[in-house]
């Protein structure tokens, strides 16, 4: 059986922001993302989930590794970042506008930034992960450390 967190609540999209001890500081945090993506972005005139740039992101464990795919349809491996830092998977990336003009009409393209952050469990080789982007299709792959795989595990109480 994976525990797996992402797993817990189906509802709801995984995220998690940086541990800190003090709540305040939290908060804090949390009202600066959300003055700062207003006062950069302006007041919102869709809803976020019609972002045509949020990847759809598919996240699978196995004994050996656990693996993210990202589909990214039309962007480049240099508009797209991807960092682990404590047990947080990070991607980004910004897709650039695109007007053709071409004989008998014209093609637009939309423009867009995205910024996933998708939790991982413990025990992972994070300095080995791999990403391939082909087709499209960002696929992530971080190998999971053979000495923490077991998890918890059972100790036998010896009686004197």
């Amino acid at each position: 059986m994976n525990l797996i967190p992402w797993k817990r609540h189906r509802d709801e999209v995984p995220v998690r922001y940086r541990d800190s001890s003090d709540p305040f500081a939290v908060m804090h945090q949390q009202m600066d993302r959300l003055f700062d993506a207003f006062f950069h972005e302006g007041w919102p005139t869709e809803p976020p989930y019609s972002n045509p740039v949020l990847p759809s992101v598919e996240v699978s464990e196995t004994d050996t590794a656990v693996t993210v795919s990202a589909e990214l349809p039309g962007m480049e491996e240099k508009d797209i970042d991807v960092r682990i830092d404590q047990n947080l998977l990070t991607l980004k990336g910004e897709k650039r506008e695109e007007t053709e003009s071409k004989k008998g009409g014209w093609t637009e393209r939309r423009y867009g930034r995205f910024d996933r952050l998708i939790p991982l469990p413990d025990g992972l080789k994070a300095d080995e992960a791999k990403a391939v982007f082909r087709k499209g299709v960002l696929r992530i792959e971080i190998p999971k450390d053979p000495e923490q795989r077991e998890g918890a595990r059972r100790i036998d109480i010896q009686v004197e």
